[in-house]
Parts: structure tokens; sequence; C-alpha cells
């Protein structure tokens, strides 16, 4: 089941994929080296790695910073939201867990008081 931070990740993941399509193709037209080239050059720029590529020109260069300056805080983000999600999920597990103990022990050690009369005070 995808809680929120799940479901957010899976909306950047979807706008990154086609963030890079798009940077990929404008790519591939401004180098003359093909959509899926371009596709692969904009996510080797948005993962660090680079591309096999010697730009040319000012429209490559462009995109290439744009895919490096808008992409890799997007996967930033992903990971990041992926991550508190699990997180989250822990956390409510072990509360639910703690919670359950801790009502079990009050039962258990509040059964022999209940027996007994309430003290006043004067």
């Amino acid at each position: 089941m995808l809680n929120g931070h799940h479901r957010g990740a899976l909306r950047i993941v979807a706008a990154t994929v086609a963030l890079a399509v798009v940077f990929g193709v404008l790519m591939g037209m401004a180098e003359h080296c093909g959509t899926l080239h371009g596709i692969y050059c904009t996510t080797g720029f948005a993962t660090t790695a680079g591309c096999d590529l010697q730009l040319q020109g000012w429209k490559a260069y462009a995109l290439g910073e744009a895919s490096m300056l808008l992409m890799v805080p997007l996967f930033a983000a992903v990971f990041s939201l992926f991550t508190a999600g699990l997180t989250s999920g822990q956390v409510e597990g072990t509360e639910k867990r703690i919670k359950s103990h801790v009502n079990g022990a009050l039962k258990h050690h509040l059964k022999g008081a209940a027996d007994e009369p309430p003290v006043r005070s004067a």
C-alpha cells in the first residue's frame, strides 16, 4: 500500500521522466544526434554521470544546464520522499506496539488496585 510520501515520489518520478524526454528530444534536435541519444544525454546530466557528446552551441549547453539544475533536485526529492515514507511506516508500527505494551502493562498493574477501596484524603 502506498502512503502519501510514496505517491508524491511517484508523481515526481513521472514529472522527471517527462522532463527528461522533453529535454532529450530538444537535445537530439540541438546536437543532431537523435532522440534516444538526446534522452540518454539528458539522463546522464540529471544523474551527474555526464554525456558522451562534445556539446556544440549554446542550445545544447543550455539544455545540459537545465537538465542538471532541474532534474538533479527532482531525483533527490524522489529519494527523500521514498525514505521518509519508509521511516514513517516504521514509526507508526513501533508506536502501535509501544501503546499496546503500555496499555497491557497498565491493565496488569492496576488489576490488583481495582479491588482495594479508594483512599480518601481528609
